[in-house]
């Protein structure tokens, strides 16, 4: 990556909100790694002013140190600092934009180097090249150590956990926990299907799941509104099929099952939704940085914004591995539903692999678990389907599958038919005297029961 709006915008912007912060990057860093000008003369004034004994870098004081240069204009005058220092709510990810800065500045300079050597192959030139590859290494190394180092902590933690909850956490499908053996922070769980194969109810139900728990889940979706997955949460917690809360054709013990999984979810059930947005990477933080989440959810990863709009599998790469790294640094599990391709369509009854998913290089690299929802079509009840999980990546353990049963009335998943809320012996529920005597079909009252995504 060559260059980088966010990063830029967020270091400049962790400087403004913590002047310590100035303090530490202006002494490690330089105004060159900035591609724009606007935000190298910005990095000039805040360098200048924590070079200062005494000096406190904030909006004031490097809009008056620029506008002493008669350059506060060049920058967009003092409204630009203070969209800058709006874009980030937390100080605490500067090192992380630095060494990124960096990484790009380096990118440039080694491009600009590699197109000196094509006209001017002189050993002069190839050695220039060679220290910029060498200084690379040196400010972008990954930070390593030696075993004996690490063995003490990591026994000192293998022995705490006997004690203490684990880390790690199991979707409550048992079927698929006895093949995953957990999933821990830092460990990015993917989820997969094509539209209308369940991802977003799949993704829901492990929401519910793990702040039943008593975990604190975060939920980003790019394809609905904050208000309409609750929507689509309440039908399996109250009971009562999700068409009659949409249409509000409730009986009276309807309003008592509702108002008691209402009460039971402001109680507890702590989840935070983000509904009808496209979340770049940026917005995760900040968000992660409000909230503290154990578990954070992406409805889906093809509706999140990505920096490089050229090169969209570079993009998506450096994404998901950005955040990947930033989920074992904060210590929560990111779990993200993906698409497949529209060639899977086309072959129903073969399962779906790896390659089938949208963007699926990248998936397949940075993702620790892969599930794949499969409808093998074996199931033509109007009460429910059987559905497939397939494990087709599984870094902790082997891969398999686990069959899971959907409730079309209640847009949820269940173990087993068992756990089902109406039984498909139920004869009494066969038929809905409500939808009965409005002379319709649940099916045709607003396609509920066939929709699934």
């Amino acid at each position: 990556m060559r260059q980088s709006d966010e990063f830029e915008m967020a270091l400049l912007g962790s400087c403004l909100v913590d002047h310590r912060v100035a303090r530490v990057v202006s002494g490690s860093l330089d105004e060159k790694v900035f591609y724009h000008d606007k935000h190298a003369l910005i990095f000039k004034a805040i360098k200048a002013i924590a070079a200062q004994h005494g000096g406190i870098v904030d909006i004031i004081s490097v809009s008056a140190c620029i506008r002493g240069w008669e350059k506060l204009t060049d920058i967009g005058g003092i409204e630009y600092l203070k969209a800058l220092q709006d874009s980030v709510t937390t100080s605490a990810h500067a090192d992380y934009y630095a060494t990124n800065l960096k990484r790009c500045y380096f990118h440039r300079e080694i491009e600009s180097q590699a197109l000196r050597i094509h006209t001017d192959p002189s050993d002069a030139n190839i050695e220039k090249l060679e220290q910029l590859a060498v200084a690379r290494a040196a400010e972008t190394a990954a930070k390593y150590f030696h075993i004996k180092e690490d063995l003490p902590d990591m026994i000192a933690e293998m022995d705490a956990e006997r004690d203490q909850p684990a880390n790690y956490l199991d979707t409550g499908f048992k079927e698929l926990d006895n093949t995953l053996y957990g999933i821990k922070p830092g460990n990015l769980l993917t989820i997969g299907g094509r539209p209308g194969s369940g991802k977003t109810a799949f993704c829901t139900k492990l929401a519910l799941n793990w702040a039943k728990a008593g975990k604190r889940v975060f939920m980003f979706t790019t394809e609905m509104l904050a208000r309409e997955m609750m929507e689509r949460i309440l039908p399996s917690m109250a009971g009562i099929k999700a068409w009659r809360l949409r249409r509000a054709k409730l009986e009276a013990e309807d309003y008592k099952r509702r108002d008691t999984a209402c009460a039971d979810l402001f109680e507890n059930y702590d989840m935070y939704i983000c509904g009808d947005i496209r979340p770049s990477l940026i917005e995760i933080r900040a968000a992660v940085a409000r909230v503290k989440p154990d578990v954070l959810f992406i409805d889906n990863l093809q509706g999140c914004q990505f920096p490089d709009k050229d090169n969209r599998a570079y993009a998506i790469e450096e994404f998901l591995w950005t955040l990947k790294f930033f989920s074992a640094e904060e210590k929560f599990i990111p779990v993200l539903a993906a698409q497949l391709k529209r060639e899977v369509d086309y072959a129903p009854k073969k399962p779906p692999r790896m390659a089938d998913f949208r963007d699926s290089a990248a998936i397949e690299h940075v993702s620790a678990q892969v599930i794949s929802l499969w409808d093998p079509g074996k199931e033509k009840s109007p009460k429910f389907r059987k559905v497939e999980g397939l494990i087709l990546k599984n870094r902790n353990g082997p891969i398999g599958r686990a069959e899971l049963i959907f409730e079309k009335d209640f847009v949820t998943f269940w173990e087993n038919i068992e756990q089902m809320i109406v039984k498909p012996e139920d004869e009494d529920e066969r038929k809905d005297p409500v939808a009965e005597a409005a002379g319709e079909t649940q099916q045709e009252l607003d396609g509920v029961g066939g929709q699934t995504a």
